[in-house]
Parts: structure tokens; C-alpha cells; sequence
């Protein structure tokens, strides 16, 4: 290991990322210690930035190719402060521009001449993404061409770009040049050299960088490939296939980190390969540590490769899990709603799908997890014995599970019955079992009710429900308490007209308050909560008086009289059907919150086909069970004299 300064670092080498890792993650926090680092950094005083280990892979133009085994961030954002300081001067610490372009920036192809940047990446996609920043020169963000990110990693990059413009807008040239001279003199790695490239896979799986540690995920990567480096060194027949196969898993793994990078937040890496080893394997046991015991220890534990049975691993199993992993990966970004269409746009993938998708994501889809991905795997597989309605069929009947199970319920699940909805995804993509969507969907129903003569079951219960709300009314909540308040609001509004198709648009509702929380509000507003007295809390947060709005509409209009909210309210199908109800005066008390509570009761009754339990059909008796209409104010204690 050697202690080398990025001037050193740079001399006759390039640097490549390869496509099997993850792209740029540093955020907005780490950046601002990179930039702390370097301005607290005196004259000759040497930081130490990190630890780069590099892999030499070729030679091009008389410099060295290496690939960044750890160290990517930091190397990527010195390279990058570099290329904008360039940017903004002729002349940088005595040295002229093209010199500075020719040690740390740029390298010619001898093929073809053509520039190539020295700090980069192995897959095209992301190359071009760096290369558009590079060579947008204008110092003036407004003056450049919009670049618009696909995944968080490039938008990572696109925000390092333009805190570095933002850093270096008021500095002089000789602060610049000071600058340049810090980062290529004083920024200190530890270069580690790896040999060969078995040795890649195990030292990539003990580093860390910025101190997060990798996850199982990227792990499992590293123990595919030193399964296929061991199984070609064993049996030269095979060496071929086993480099194959190898680099397969290497460009899986980089498919799956551009599709988990998609939208604001990447998904999380570990629960994709949670939920995707119970689709392909089965539930896991109920332990610590379960996954890692299964995956690492049992079924790609290196014990397995002098095996003398059946159970020893072979090249066929391996490629067969990664093409699964490759396959699911893409689905997996569409199941999270990252992506409305899949790579070849298949016809199965329709509006009332995505629209399924979505409303799931926002109940956020529980154990049911790797039933969905197994059923989107057969859809991709070319299943003609099912189609975009059977698919749809059991989407809705996962969500009805979901509503009326936990939310209205208040259902946890026990280990029996969360190891069965794990295991719905092995069952609809096990060759031996194979059910049709068909066939789970009626499981699922019957798990939620089912009546057998004059004999009910499941796990419904609108009587826990009401219990429930009962509760959070006496707790001063109500229905403003519930985690599905949104969700129902979001759902009786597309019923009335006002769909929310975009996941963006969904995150900014809130939940506005028709009659005013503040106590404290004016006008028609004091009248109503004269008339309610001790019961205002209760009618105040009932179903009835909750809507939803845009944040910003929200606070616009929290603490004025309806009339002054209409045109807020008018542009929202919701909001219109509000007005109507209040009619002509605005008038908006009890008895219009209870009737309008009532209507999305029923809206939700005929929605999520609430099961009758009893003889008492869904009529407003049974429905003011769980407004505030039955709810009566406990005495207040009276004190006694001291």
C-alpha cells in the first residue's frame, strides 16, 4: 500500500468504474465535508482522503485502465472539482489549462483519436451522463443545456456539479488556483494494487465507503463470482462458461443498480433480495439473521462445491438464480412504481395495472411483496394461461386483503400466516404447484372472510374497526389519526373525478381540516364550535371534515371561512362536491360532516366489498358506528374542595 497524492494518483493512469457497482452516491452532506476538509487545510499540511484500490484491467495510449474496487466517491468528486476549476481559468497553480487537461482530465484513444475522460465508467449509459456534464464548459449554470437525470446516482452527480458552481461563483482566481493546488498536493489516498482479479470479489466485500457498509445485496455478488472463479478452476472444461457466467452476474448487478436507482430515493437494495429470495426459494424461516444464514451458509455456501450429491452447485444453477435476478430487477422498479413500462413494452402492462401498482405502493403492499413479483415474473415469462385481467383481478384482490385486513382490521398477522403470504410468490412460480392467479386470489378472499352454512370466518372484523375509531375520537384524533386516512381520501377523490396518477403529486397532499383546528378562527367557524361545545374535538376530526389539498393550498387556506376556501376548493372533485353540499351560504356543520362521512363510508363499503358479518346491512345506523355521531363526551371530574 502506498500514500499517494491525486497529482501521483493521475500520473499515466485512467480510471473506470465498473458497471457492477453502484454509481455516484454521495449527497449534498457528504459533499459539504469534502468542501470543509479542503478549506480548513493549510499550507503543506496533507489530508488523508481514503483508502483506492484499483484493479489494472488494460492499457490505452500508454497510460493504465483501472477499475475502482473502493474509492469511487471520492476519487469521482476530487476529479470533478478538478474539470470545473479548469473550466473557470487559464492557468491553475503555474500550470496552463491543456496541461491540466492533459495530466487529470482528458486521454486520447489511439484507435480513434478521440477523447476519452480520465475518471469514468465501464457502463455507456452513465458514461454519457458524466461526459454531458464534462462538456458543458459555461461557468454560468443558467447558461447550460438542461440535463435531466434517470436515476438518483445521476442526479448525485448533477448536484455535485452544481455544488461545486455554486462553491466556486465568488472566489477569485488566485482562491482557485490555491484550491487546485490543495486538492492535487494535500488530498492523500492509500493506493492498494490488486494482482488478480479473484482477489477483487473478497477485498470489495470487507470495504466500506464513507463508512456504510455494503449491503447483503453487493455481498452476494462477490460470493456468485468467487463460486464461478473456484468451479472453473476445478474442471478446465468449464472455464469458459464459468467466465461467462461470470460476466453475466458483473452486468446483472449493474442493471439492477441503474433500476433501483430510479425516481428521488434508491430502493433499498436488501429487500428487493429479501422479498426475491422467498419468491425463488420460499418463505425464510422466522430467526435473526435468516437471510444471511440461507443465502450464505446453505444455499451458496462454498462447502456446497465438494458436495459428491445433488446438492453440489454447478454453473447451471448459478446462471439460472442471476438470470432470475436480472429479470426481477426491472420488475422490481416497476412493482415500486419507478417506471410505468418495462424494457419491449408488453401489452400486459396497462393503464389499470399501473393505476393497481400504484394503490398498492401506497398501502405499501406488506407481506404480499413476492406474491406480486412472482406474478409479474410469469407475466414476463410469456404466460398465455393468464393476461393483463387476471393479473389486474388479483392486484385488486391484494389491496382489498391489505384495506380491510390490517388497516380496517387492525390485523398484525402471525408468523404461520405471514410465512403463507410470503410464500404465494413461490407458489405461482413453483413448476410443482404453478397456481393461477385465479386460484391465490380466492385464497386471499377467504383468508379475509368466508361463510361456511351459518358459519362465519376470517379475519375481518367491522366491529374492531369501530372499537378503533371509538378509541382515537375519545383520544382527540379521530379519524385524522389513522396512516390510511390519506389513502381513503386519495381513492373516494378518484371515485368523485379527481384521480392522482403521479407518485410525486400524491406525496404533496395533506389532509385539510374543512372546519378550522384552530380554535381560535373567526366568524361561521366560532358559531359551529359554540354549537358542538365539548363535542368539537370529535366532529372536528371525523371522516366527514377531512379533505385532501396540495401542502401549499393547505396552508394557504387552513384558518378562513368556506367561503373563502371555494376557490381553492373548486378545483378538486372532492372540494366541488363540498361546495355542493354547504350549498349557497357556505354552511358547513355537524350535520353536513356526518352526512358526507356517511357517503365515504359507503363509498368504502361498495370500494373494498366490505364482507356482511351479520344481518345489519351497511345503512347509516351501521355506518355511524364509526363517525363521531355516537361518540358522547366523557364527564369531566369534578374536583373536590380542598
Amino acid at each position: 500500500m502506498e500514500a499517494k497524492t491525486i497529482e501521483n494518483v493521475f500520473t499515466d493512469a485512467i480510471f473506470r468504474v465498473p458497471g457492477y457497482q453502484r454509481g455516484y452516491a454521495w449527497e449534498e452532506s457528504h459533499l459539504e465535508d469534502f468542501w470543509r476538509d479542503l478549506s480548513w487545510l493549510s499550507e503543506n499540511q496533507r489530508h488523508y482522503t481514503g483508502m483506492l484500490t484499483l484493479y489494472k484491467t488494460r492499457d490505452l495510449g500508454g497510460r493504465a485502465v483501472y477499475h475502482i474496487v473502493d474509492g469511487q466517491q471520492r476519487i469521482t468528486t476530487s476529479f470533478l472539482l478538478i474539470s470545473k476549476l479548469a473550466a473557470r481559468n487559464e492557468v491553475l497553480a503555474g500550470l496552463p489549462r491543456q496541461v491540466i487537461e492533459y495530466c487529470y482530465l482528458r486521454s486520447v484513444d489511439p484507435k480513434n483519436g478521440s477523447l476519452t475522460s480520465r475518471v469514468g465508467y465501464e457502463s455507456e449509459e452513465r458514461m454519457n451522463f458524466l461526459q454531458a456534464i464534462l462538456d458543458d464548459r459555461s461557468a454560468v449554470p443558467k447558461k447550460r443545456r438542461k440535463l435531466t437525470p434517470k436515476n438518483v446516482y445521476e442526479k448525485n452527480l448533477l448536484r455535485a456539479s452544481d455544488f461545486f458552481d455554486e462553491k466556486l461563483k465568488g472566489l477569485s482566481p488566485l482562491q482557485m488556483s490555491d484550491l487546485f493546488a490543495k486538492v492535487k498536493n494535500q488530498l492523500i489516498f492509500d493506493v492498494h494494487y490488486v494482482r488478480d482479479a479473484s482477489e477483487v470479489s473478497s477485498m470489495f466485500e470487507s470495504i466500506n465507503y464513507r463508512g456504510k457498509r455494503l449491503t447483503k445485496f453487493e455481498v452476494l455478488k462477490n460470493r456468485l463470482i468467487f463460486l464461478c472463479q473456484l468451479i472453473g478452476q476445478a474442471d478446465e472444461g468449464v472455464r469458459s462458461s464459468a467466465m461467462d457466467t461470470h460476466k453475466l452476474i458483473e452486468d446483472t448487478w449493474g442493471e439492477a443498480f441503474d433500476w433501483f436507482g430510479r425516481g428521488e430515493d434508491p430502493l433499498d437494495e436488501d429487500d428487493f433480495l429479501l422479498h426475491h429470495t422467498c419468491m425463488y426459494f420460499g418463505s425464510l424461516k422466522r430467526e435473526r439473521d435468516a437471510l444471511d444464514k440461507f443465502l450464505f451458509k446453505e444455499k451458496f455456501a462454498t462447502d456446497r462445491l465438494s458436495s459428491v450429491d445433488d446438492d453440489r452447485i454447478t454453473l447451471g444453477e448459478l446462471t439460472r438464480y442471476v438470470e432470475s435476478i436480472r429479470v426481477s430487477s426491472e420488475l422490481w422498479a416497476l412493482q415500486n412504481a419507478r417506471i410505468d413500462q418495462l424494457v419491449g413494452k408488453p401489452k400486459w402492462v396497462t393503464k389499470d395495472f399501473i393505476q393497481g401498482i400504484r394503490r398498492l405502493n401506497r398501502l405499501r403492499m406488506r407481506h404480499f411483496k413476492p406474491l406480486i413479483l412472482g406474478a409479474l415474473n410469469r407475466m414476463r415469462a410469456g404466460d398465455t394461461n393468464e393476461d393483463s385481467t387476471t393479473l389486474v383481478h388479483l392486484l385488486s384482490r391484494v389491496e382489498r386483503f391489505i384495506f380491510l385486513v390490517y388497516s380496517v382490521s387492525g390485523y398484525g398477522g402471525n408468523e404461520k400466516s405471514r410465512g403463507k403470504f410470503s410464500d404465494f410468490g413461490f407458489w405461482i412460480i413453483s413448476k410443482e404447484k404453478g397456481y393461477s392467479f385465479d386460484e391465490v386470489s380466492t385464497v386471499i378472499d377467504e383468508y379475509v372472510f368466508f361463510r361456511d352454512g351459518d358459519e362465519c370466518g376470517g379475519v375481518f372484523s367491522w366491529t374492531g374497526f369501530a372499537k378503533d375509531l371509538r378509541a382515537r375520537f375519545i383520544d382527540g384524533a379521530g379519524w385524522y389519526s389513522r396512516d390510511d386516512i390519506k389513502f381513503i381520501l386519495s381513492e373516494w377523490s378518484s371515485h368523485l373525478g379527481s384521480e392522482c396518477d403521479d407518485s410525486r403529486e400524491y406525496e404533496n397532499l395533506s389532509v385539510e381540516h374543512v372546519l378550522p383546528q384552530n380554535q381560535n378562527s373567526e366568524g361561521a367557524w366560532a358559531e359551529v364550535r359554540l354549537e358542538l361545545g365539548r363535542r368539537f374535538e370529535y366532529v372536528l376530526h371525523d371522516l366527514g371534515n377531512l379533505t385532501l389539498l396540495a401542502k401549499g393550498a393547505n396552508l394557504a387556506v387552513q384558518d378562513i371561512d368556506l367561503k373563502s376556501k371555494a376557490g381553492v376548493y373548486v378545483h378538486t372533485a372532492d372540494g366541488a362536491d363540498i361546495l355542493r353540499r354547504a350549498g349557497r351560504n357556505c354552511k358547513w356543520t355537524e350535520t353536513e360532516i356526518i352526512e358526507r362521512g356517511r357517503s365515504i363510508v359507503k363509498f368504502m363499503v361498495e370500494r373494498w366489498e366490505f364482507p356482511e358479518e351479520g344481518e345489519d346491512p351497511y345503512v347509516d345506523d351501521k355506518c355511524d358506528d364509526v363517525l363521531s355521531k355516537g361518540v358522547k363526551p366523557l364527564r369531566q371530574r369534578k374536583h373536590s374542595p380542598e
